[in-house]
Order: structure tokens, then sequence, then C-alpha cells
């Protein structure tokens, strides 16, 4: 199966910028698999990334873009399927500042962003759908959705195999579509599955790629310990470092709820 004609010449792309990524030696906590057939993989691949029921995760950011620049720490809330939260906020003397707040349910968002960099602060909640073009800085958020720490969780996964040299670099790449609605490209190491980087693009031609690393394996579920990732329209580099995670544990309804966005983190 292949997704669009329109996705694959990016796809490519993608391909011969990454390989480098790809032929990566960092240590790895997955296990070799020997060979596989397509059908084989796509299968682990899909068990990996729907082992994870829940995660919470405080994260170091760094947030490098044209209206703001600046290390925080943000907490990353995740249930299946398809919610996730992410509240960025800065300790100060005696007090947190929240810099951001922005909530996903399947059919509706819920944002709240202070101030930055002259920028006017911002609350607004709505469909979910509508997101990408109120809110462009943060769309990449709402386009890549749960593979910005679940790489290769699409829709219609198959591999791509108009690339060429995948085989002689022992690199396997997968595309399928994400709920956004975006499609989605995935280097994985074909001889443990490792995911190494990915790319988002949806029909409006916004994109944005990740770079995974630093891999971790927590209650049978692989999480990237670190995660680089660039929106290419708005010139944005968001750079992720796990500080603490703790995995398919149960998290408190009241996360989800958009009355609560906006509220003190701590």
């Amino acid at each position: 199966m292949q997704v669009g004609r329109w996705l694959g010449s990016f796809a490519i792309v993608l391909a011969l910028a990454c390989l480098s990524g790809c032929a990566s030696t960092e240590p790895s906590v997955f296990p070799d698999l020997g060979p596989l057939t397509d059908e084989q993989a796509l299968a682990i691949i899909h068990s990996r990334t729907e082992a994870a029921r829940s995660l919470q995760a405080v994260l170091s950011v760094t947030y490098e873009s044209k209206e703001f620049d600046g290390t925080f720490t943000a907490v990353c809330n995740y249930e299946a399927p398809g919610k996730m939260r992410i509240t960025a906020f800065k300790d100060i003397v005696l007090s947190t500042r929240g810099i951001f707040d922005i909530l996903f349910t399947p059919t509706e968002y819920a944002i709240d962003v202070a101030e930055m960099g002259g920028t006017p602060a911002v609350h607004d909640r709505g469909k979910i759908v509508g997101f990408p073009s109120k809110h462009p800085r943060f769309a990449g958020f709402f386009l890549a959705g749960e593979v910005l720490f679940l790489p290769g969780k699409v829709l219609n996964a198959a591999r791509c195999r108009d690339f060429a040299d995948g085989d002689a670099l022992g690199a396997l790449l997968i595309s399928g579509w994400l709920p956004s609605g975006a499609a989605a490209s995935f280097f994985f190491d074909e001889g443990t599955l490792r995911p190494t980087t990915g790319s988002v693009l949806d029909r409006e031609r916004r994109s944005a790629t990740l770079d995974y690393r630093d891999w971790r394996k927590t209650r049978g579920v692989f999480i990237p310990g670190s995660v680089v990732f660039v929106d290419k329209t708005t010139h944005t580099t968001i750079t992720c470092k796990v500080q603490d995670l703790d995995v398919n544990t149960p998290l408190d309804p009241s996360i989800f709820s958009p009355d609560s966005v906006g509220e003190n983190p701590k």
C-alpha cells in the first residue's frame, strides 16, 4: 500500500537528507531482530507504539524561533487515543511563570500562551480542525501529535521501497497517515527497528522533521530521551530532553479538561 503520490518526492528528499542519522551508531536498548518480512516489521512497529496507553514526562526544552528563544521546563501528558497536553513553564525565585499550555483531544483544543517577545497573550478554545490555521506558531505540535514520542504510530503504514539505498544502509523507511491528516515518514534501523528520524507534511505543505535519540525502555515501552523537532514552515526548532518519565499509569481525567488549561502546573 502507498500513501498519496504527492508525498513521494518529499519522503525521498527527507531520506537523502537523513542518511547520517540513519547510520547512527548510538548504543541501542532495542534487541537484534534478525531478518524480517515487511509484514513482520510493520507488526512489530505497531505493537511497540500501541504499548503506550498513557505517558507523563517532565522535559527540558530549548525553543528557538523568530519570536522567542529560551530554555524552560515542560510537562507532557498523553493518553490514548489522541489526548495530549503540553504545559511549559519557567521556574523563577519562589514562583513559576507559565509560558504556554496546549491541550489536544480527538475533537477539540485549548491553548493559553503568555506574552512572548512582544507577541500578544493567547487564550482560545475551539474545534481541533481549526487549530493549525488559528495558531500557526504551534501548528507543528498538532500535525505531529503522538509521533513526537511514538514514531511510527501511523494509519495505513507501508514500507516505502522507492528509497533504493535503504537496504545497503540498513535503513527501513515507513510511511503512513497521522490523525491530524498529515502524512508521515520514518526511518528505522533495519536490524532492530530503532526509529532514527521522521518527517511530517500536510496538504497545505506545512512540514516538520524529527530526530530521535537516547532511547530508553520503560515498562516495556520504548521512548526517546531526546527529540529535536524542526518546524520548517515557521522556522522553529524545539529540542526536548526527558528528565523524568512515567508510562502506563492512570492519569487524572481533569488533566485533559479544557477548563484546566492555563492553570499553574505545580
